[in-house]
């Protein structure tokens, strides 16, 4: 409805000299909106206002409400406004799941939505690398998790994968809270290394299967984000999921992955993968130089 109110606009423009602004914003009455909702979707009325009241922006007790995750505004006059840019342009699913993640009583649901998340991540892991002659365990020590660990039994090489999966931030605050996210799988990732130094029986014997003459790597695996530079360790490898992937699957053992990871090969490397190139910024009086990353 959205999209159609913005292509009607549109194309009045273009026929209508000095088009007023007023008809930028869609605000169709309360009541009216419900209806036509109920009518195209067959949702039932209840349920509507139940999803049209999380979509209000400042409702449900939002701290510090965004147009972009509650788009709904609330004219207090029996009618919504609705903005075609804001709604047309906004990434739907991600915006549900950050606003989930606000609001209390949904945390224990998103929570689980994670769980679950991870659970299906791993079956995905596998089915990518099951061509490759490997052993994936999992299991649960007194202090932390082995979210799922990689082993070579040929070559005697095993890398255990703290699994990060959350959504991907996309301003400072979501990138601070992404950065402390890092920071807790690398502090988990210190008491499996710890473990596997101090010979944990339940670590070697009941979940890895493994002995000491294994090299061992520990390391921090996000699908999305690595944190800031605040937030890495210079004993921990922190790499994209799927880039950790991509390497196993071209490599023919995880002995060179366990290599590449050590090194860490997997950090681009100026004027080899990338270059800084500097852009001349003028505007008025003012002139300003601004740096850009190019891929090499």
């Amino acid at each position: 409805m959205v999209y159609g109110w913005f292509i009607a606009r549109q194309l009045s423009c273009g026929q209508v000299h000095a088009l007023g602004f007023s008809d930028a914003l869609w605000m169709p009455r309360i009541d009216e909106l419900i209806s036509r909702l109920n009518n195209y979707t067959k949702i039932n009325k209840e349920t509507i206002k139940y999803i049209l009241e999380y979509l209000t922006f400042g409702r449900l007790d939002i701290r510090n409400p965004d147009i972009a995750t509650q788009p709904l505004i609330d004219l207090e006059n029996d009618h919504y406004a609705l903005c075609s840019m804001v709604w047309l342009n906004t990434n739907c699913e991600r915006n549900i799941c950050v606003l989930l993640n606000q609001i209390k009583e949904e945390q224990k649901i998103y929570s689980k939505l994670v769980n679950d998340k991870e659970e299906s991540l791993i079956n995905e892991i596998k089915d990518k690398l099951k061509n490759k002659s490997l052993d994936f365990r999992s299991g649960k020590l007194q202090d932390t998790d082995v979210d799922l660990a990689i082993i070579d039994h040929k070559n005697k090489v095993c890398i255990c994968v703290e699994l990060k999966w959350f959504i991907e931030p996309a301003e400072v605050r979501e990138v601070i809270q992404r950065s402390k996210e890092i920071q807790k799988g690398i502090t988990q990732v210190k008491k499996i290394s710890l473990a596997w130094e101090n010979e944990n029986i339940k670590l070697l014997s009941d979940i890895l299967c493994i002995d000491k003459t294994y090299k061992f790597l520990s390391i921090v695996a996000p699908v999305t984000s690595i944190g800031n530079a605040f937030s890495q360790d210079s004993s921990i490898p922190v790499v994209k999921l799927w880039h950790l992937i991509q390497e196993i699957d071209k490599c023919s053992n995880l002995f060179s992955v366990h290599s590449w990871l050590k090194s860490r090969s997997y950090l681009p490397q100026k004027d080899k993968d990338y270059e800084i190139i500097t852009t001349e910024l003028k505007i008025g009086k003012w002139e300003c130089k601004w740096y850009g990353v190019k891929h090499a």
